[in-house]
């Protein structure tokens, strides 16, 4: 049988003991990205069974047309990226197993990892040590005992993070639904009494701008009459910026990481309402800790 790999971007997969069991057939694994659908429908062609780790390559009914050799599409986890009813039109199998109660731990340690970081501002003490200085002025961090840490949906992955903040002495405060709410109670955490609450705890807010690759250029039909397509795609791609849309909350967006190919990664922070001064100095010190000026992706305009 013919398998392909997708986005496997540190070559892990072959590094697994499972990767044993499909051993004897014959199996492409791609290290690198792409969306489109001309280059997947060229390397693909010939492909039996698709592995796909997790959201990073919408499977999508203009691709499964040209994929005419495809039987079988597996992955872990949730799947709102794969077009499930082109695939059952097509006669293509998705698997995809979910383990209840088990949350990523590698999610939320790599969370934890960037709050101590941002904190304790370990990057930047690193980077004096390295120039030969020690205990700079700037480099002096902050402690994480005695402070807010909120978790905005304690599901799974909430719930660990949310541990850890207990550890280190942290007052932990989360909102979701109204199940997740009940969970979080019992697991000891402050619930305010609504959202607006919930934010005014917080200085800032970050979430990602775009949580897949941007959009190819008429994939998002803004024209046609038929507009009910538009709602899911958008909450897939940017389900957390038309919040702050609806709430007038001052919010930013900033290029603080570049994928393989040169494109900004957008983070987007939000402050209190009427609190623009927080983002203001924000956006002042991140420029300085991370210039993004003269960063061009290989076509702008």
């Amino acid at each position: 049988m013919k398998i392909s790999i997708l986005d496997d971007y540190q070559d892990a997969i072959r590094t697994l003991d499972c990767f044993a069991t499909i051993g004897h057939h014959e199996v492409t694994v791609w290290n690198d990205h792409t969306s489109d659908v001309d280059v997947l429908a060229k390397r693909l062609e010939d492909t039996e069974a698709l592995l796909l780790i997790r959201e990073r390559t919408p499977i999508t009914a203009p691709l499964l047309d040209r994929l005419g050799k495809l039987r079988l599409i597996s992955q872990f986890g949730r799947v709102p990226h794969i077009d499930l009813e082109a695939c059952t039109r097509r006669g293509v199998l998705v698997c995809s197993r979910t383990v209840p109660g088990q949350p990523s731990y590698a999610t939320a340690e790599l969370t934890w990892g960037l709050i101590i970081a941002a904190l304790r501002r370990i990057p930047q003490e690193t980077a004096a040590l390295k120039a030969g200085l020690w205990q700079t002025p700037a480099s002096m961090g902050q402690l994480l005992r005695g402070r807010t840490l909120g978790i905005y949906g304690y599901g799974r992955i909430g719930a660990t993070v949310a541990g850890y903040g207990k550890a280190f002495g942290m007052h932990v405060m989360a909102w979701g639904r109204d199940e997740s709410l009940q969970r979080a109670r019992s697991d000891g955490c402050a619930t305010p009494r609504t959202k607006a609450e919930f934010f005014e705890s917080c200085d800032v807010f970050l979430c990602p701008t775009l949580c897949s690759p941007p959009l190819r250029i008429g994939e998002l039909n803004s024209m046609s009459k038929d507009l009910s397509h538009i709602a899911p795609i958008l909450r897939r791609y940017i389900p957390a910026t038309s919040m702050f849309n609806m709430s007038g909350q001052p919010a930013m967006s900033m290029p603080l990481a570049w994928n393989r190919g040169g494109l900004p990664l957008g983070m987007m922070f939000s402050a209190r309402l009427g609190d623009e001064a927080t983002l203001f100095r924000l956006a002042a010190q991140l420029e300085q800790e991370r210039p993004w000026r003269g960063k061009l992706p290989p076509i702008c305009a």
